[in-house]
């Protein structure tokens, strides 16, 4: 990616509030904002995992999901 869509997919995930930014400089460093938010992705891997391990990679019906863009 691009630093510039870097930088806004960051922005993205701090408005959401999964991630908060330390400003050292010029630079932001960004650190997952919880414990509660690392299990949360922990569990979504394990599911990504767990549906590829499928091996039909298939949604379950009646399920839709939408990442912010």
């Amino acid at each position: 990616m691009e630093q510039p869509a870097v930088s806004h997919q960051l922005r993205v995930l701090r408005d959401l509030g999964f991630v908060v930014g330390t400003r050292s400089g010029r630079h932001v460093v960004y650190g997952l904002y919880d414990s509660h938010v690392a299990a949360l992705l922990d569990e979504a891997l394990r599911h990504m995992d767990h549906v590829a391990g499928d091996g039909r990679g298939h949604r379950h019906a009646g399920t839709t999901s939408r990442i912010p863009t």
